[in-house]
């Protein structure tokens, strides 16, 4: 039993079936609901890190979300490249390209006039330059969770929607058995469990298990930008590359985050994610 339909428990019931388990995936929600974390226009994937296992993590995953959109028929991703942005006089992107190096993975500097030239979108100042990455991209996010549930289901995943768990408890007639209990009195029953319980998590497992396990749930904020009436610079996918910016701007020392140009009922604007990357 999966519990928690988000890109975290869909992919947990897609990779246990495809290992032959029989699964079952619950949540207290329908499908690709938007009161987590996992939904929305899109969601920025890249090797832009400086800790080798989110860059192996990253590697092993991308594979994944490219069968999904194969399986899907429809677009789930695009392919971007990606700049991080960062003053010259002292940022993290040294370390960033000292980890490209050391990878093989391919990037290239480029200072403001570079960087302006090539991405017209931007008007870098000479006190800051960027590092390019080809590999970069976006995930369509809702898009994405909707299509794990349908890969789920073609490969035999049971789901319960809407399964909101009161208690979680061992069944003491049958060894080996975990029993959830719905707030609505019905049960799920399985030899094992996977809490996917997003910001739900620390609560829960607290109150089921009695464990503590620290995390801090936070709102970030999202400011959507339209491109000056009459301007000539293309902003969609195919031209403008994800950006991250390293730079302190008053909202923390990790910047700021964007994507390409989108359509958000007719209203065609750039996503702009300010706070933590």
């Amino acid at each position: 039993v999966v519990v928690g339909g988000g890109v975290m428990g869909a992919w947990a019931a897609v990779c246990a079936a495809k290992r032959g388990a029989r699964v079952c995936l619950a949540d207290q929600y329908e499908p690709a609901h938007n009161h987590g974390s996992s939904h929305g226009d899109g969601r920025i994937y890249r090797v832009a890190y400086t800790e080798d296992i989110y860059v192996d993590m990253m590697l092993h995953s991308l594979p994944l979300w490219r069968e999904l959109q194969a399986h899907s028929g429809e677009q789930l991703m695009a392919e971007t490249g990606g700049v991080n942005l960062g003053p010259t006089n002292g940022s993290r992107l040294g370390e960033l390209s000292a980890l490209y190096e050391r990878r093989g993975i391919a990037h290239e500097w480029l200072n403001a006039q570079a960087m302006n030239e090539r991405f017209p979108q931007f008007s870098l100042s000479p006190a800051h330059h960027a590092l390019y990455q080809p590999d970069f991209g976006v995930l369509f996010a809702s898009k994405c969770v909707s299509a794990a549930w349908r890969y789920a289901d073609s490969l035999g995943v049971e789901s319960r929607t809407p399964f909101r768990v009161a208690a979680v408890r061992a069944d003491d007639d049958d060894n080996g058995v975990t029993v959830l209990e719905g707030f609505d009195g019905s049960k799920l029953r399985g030899r094992s469990v996977v809490l996917a319980l997003g910001a739900w998590m620390s609560t829960l497992v607290e109150s089921w298990f009695g464990l503590h396990v620290p995390t801090t749930v936070s709102a970030e904020t999202v400011c959507y930008y339209a491109p000056r009436e009459g301007t000539p610079v293309d902003h969609s996918y195919g031209a403008m590359p994800v950006f991250c910016a390293d730079d302190d701007n008053g909202l923390g020392p990790f910047g700021y985050y964007g994507l390409p140009m989108i359509d958000i009922q007719g209203i065609k604007a750039s996503a702009h994610y300010c706070g933590p990357t």
